[in-house]
């Protein structure tokens, strides 16, 4: 725990993985892949990440966080629209006002073309989460498919604005230097 605080990763990671074996426990088993799974996510290695989020749900828990986590994982890296929608509403099942799992919804709307919806979503989210730099660069590239650039960009400035992560940062600024718009 306190490697994760201090996001001292490669630690956390060793002391996880030095974890996994000693539970017997498959609840508290499924949590450890998922944390492992995050940090993977974390560090961009998205067939790690993939592989220890299957590990965790080999394990039966139906853990909500963690299926979200790999429907997400197949929204978007594992191409993989069913599968990603299969998982997400297990997850969604289990909690309906996670604006995470809304979130990951929105983003498989978006990938299916269905703008409206992940618009919708998206909006609901921003208007609980102001700050959240993940909701805010999604609606902005919902607002680009719209062909709303003035929305995409006042979304994109906003979303690096209330960005904390370098990884975050990043695809925020990728995004916007795609489009030639400045975010």
């Amino acid at each position: 725990d306190y490697y994760l605080r201090q996001e001292v990763y490669d630690k956390a990671l060793l002391y996880l993985q030095k974890s996994l074996p000693l539970s017997n426990n498959p609840a508290v088993a499924t949590t450890l892949h998922l944390q492992i799974g995050l940090i993977y996510f974390e560090q961009q290695e998205y067939t790690k990440m993939k592989d220890a989020l299957l590990a965790g749900l080999a394990l039966n828990q139906e853990y909500p966080p963690l299926l979200n986590l790999l429907a997400y994982y197949f929204a978007t890296k594992g191409k993989d629209l069913t599968r990603a929608q299969d998982l997400l509403t297990r997850a969604r099942k289990r909690d309906k006002k996670n604006p995470h799992f809304a979130e990951t919804q929105a983003l498989i709307y978006y990938k299916q073309g269905d703008y409206t919806r992940a618009s919708s979503l998206l909006d609901a989210i921003i208007a609980v989460c102001p700050h959240d730099a993940s909701a805010l660069l999604n609606r902005a590239k919902v607002a680009y498919k719209q062909n709303d650039i003035n929305t995409t960009k006042e979304l994109a400035t906003r979303a690096l604005t209330h960005a904390s992560h370098p990884h975050e940062k990043h695809r925020i600024a990728s995004f916007g230097k795609k489009r030639n718009i400045a975010a």
